[in-house]
């Protein structure tokens, strides 16, 4: 049988190949749908087709070039290390943590409403418009919105026959609106669920054109606060992607594509495979500490990639902490999410003042990261600051939390963190050089003016050691 290359044919034959193929469904309503080639049945048995009838088919959609149609191997389980409350405080909206699922993870992706259906895409910020295309009978029928039979009502769009027509009143929606292991998006198909953020979700997944490993990052056009905030996702990501596609250093992990549905927003990225910084602490040793010689090459990764987006794209990465910081297969240090990232000149802003959309520019939230990570200067503002020197804190405390096995500035009770922050009232840790406590001491200045840049940490004291 040869494959088939033409993409019409090819849905073609697998609109033709889900109507003749044997299966058994369940409705939520208990109701069993057999299909095959002879017509159409009802029955109430719960049989589920043999592994011989699985491997039958599943032969022949490989005939045909439809490697994915395949039923999904359970995931192996990730190993959950115990999280320290003071390594570990609340995350940022932006931010992506581990969340290790097995089985089958999916996000509902909501339709954007009306009120939202402005373009929220700068001219200068392209993504490319996208279908989801899911290959393989794999969704679970006892869900609301999934087809009892697995296929969409445009497959049925161009047959002509009773069994066609009343099979289409099954059909579930021409574009998924959940998405599930196995689906396919572009040149891409998603894979696990491996984190989530406030407002995002992020998978493991593969290139098809050369089989590379990827990370797809995941946003709804909606979320379920208020139309405000869903404006204010929506900016934020724009904004994300728009500084993202821009970068090119080695110690940060690299934007690959974009692309977008009618529900949701799809970024591609090099996949990270060795966790992250603070993964990394909490499995080294028993006391979660790092010496300084182990310590100094992971900083020094850390302070080129900052010193790249400060003197380089002249970006404030505004969300420094262990957890943004990921091992790629080689173990080099890689930085990611640029969610609350800012460029420090004005003019570089990605909407101009007249924009409609630069009112979501401020507010009371944008200022956003991780209390025991920002600066003082940020506590008492409601805007963002969008100095290179804020960065420089939150390396500070990344820094003394790989030293210590501790935040500097931590407490059960927000104002305490706060007033700590604001005084500058921290222990530094004992048994170390005086090199690193100076190095600490410079980071953690209360005046930002007064803080070294990336570049002067490089080629400091202690970095020379």
């Amino acid at each position: 049988m040869q494959s088939v290359d033409n993409p019409q044919q090819q849905e073609g034959f697998n609109s033709f190949l889900q109507f003749i193929r044997p299966s058994t469904h369940r409705t939520q309503h208990g109701l069993h749908i057999d299909t095959n080639s002879l017509g159409i049945n009802f029955t109430s048995d719960s049989r589920r087709r043999s592994m011989d009838e699985d491997k039958a088919y599943g032969s022949i959609y490989k005939e045909l070039s439809f490697p994915h149609d395949r039923h999904p191997q359970a995931t192996e389980e990730i190993s959950n290390y115990p999280r320290l409350p003071d390594l570990s405080p609340s995350s940022s909206a932006s931010s992506v943590t581990s969340n290790n699922e097995a089985g089958h993870s999916h996000t509902l992706l909501s339709p954007i409403p009306a009120r939202h259906q402005r373009q929220l895409t700068s001219p200068g910020i392209a993504t490319r418009r996208c279908e989801i295309i899911r290959r393989s009978n794999t969704l679970p029928s006892s869900h609301p919105v999934v087809s009892p039979i697995g296929v969409s009502a445009s497959s049925w769009g161009n047959a002509k026959s009773p069994a066609a027509s009343f099979l289409s009143s099954f059909a579930s929606p021409a574009e998924p609106t959940y998405e599930f292991d196995g689906d396919e998006i572009g040149d891409y198909v998603l894979g696990k669920t491996i984190g989530h953020g406030g407002f995002s979700s992020v998978r493991e997944g593969f290139r098809i054109s050369d089989g590379k490993k990827v990370a797809i990052k995941v946003t709804n056009k909606t979320v379920e606060i208020n139309e405000r905030e869903n404006q204010r996702v929506q900016i934020r990501l724009e904004r994300e992607i728009a500084i993202w596609k821009s970068l090119e250093h080695p110690n940060i992990v690299q934007y690959i594509d974009a692309l977008e549905t009618d529900y949701a927003t799809y970024v591609v990225s090099e996949y990270c495979p060795n966790g992250n910084l603070l993964d990394m602490l909490i499995r080294s040793n028993d006391t979660h500490k790092l010496t300084e010689d182990m310590a100094r090459p992971l900083i020094i990764q850390l302070c080129s990639a900052l010193a790249y987006l400060h003197d380089k794209v002249k970006v404030c990465h505004r969300d420094i902490k262990l957890e943004n910081v990921l091992f790629d297969e080689h173990g080099s240090l890689k930085l990611c999410d640029f969610g609350l990232s800012e460029y420090q000149n004005p003019t570089h802003a990605t909407h101009s003042p007249g924009s409609p959309f630069a009112e979501f520019d401020e507010g009371e939230d944008s200022a956003g990261g991780s209390l025991a990570y920002t600066a003082p200067e940020q506590l008492d503002q409601q805007q963002p600051v969008k100095c290179p020197s804020a960065d420089i804190w939150s390396l500070g405390v990344c820094l003394y939390t790989l030293i210590a096995g501790r935040l500097p500035f931590v407490d059960e009770y927000r104002p305490r963190v706060q007033q700590q922050i604001k005084t500058g009232q921290y222990t530094m840790p004992e048994n170390i050089s005086s090199q690193l406590e100076e190095l600490l001491g410079q980071c953690f200045n209360l005046n930002p003016d007064l803080r070294p840049s990336a570049n002067d940490i490089l080629t400091s004291d202690w970095c020379a050691m």
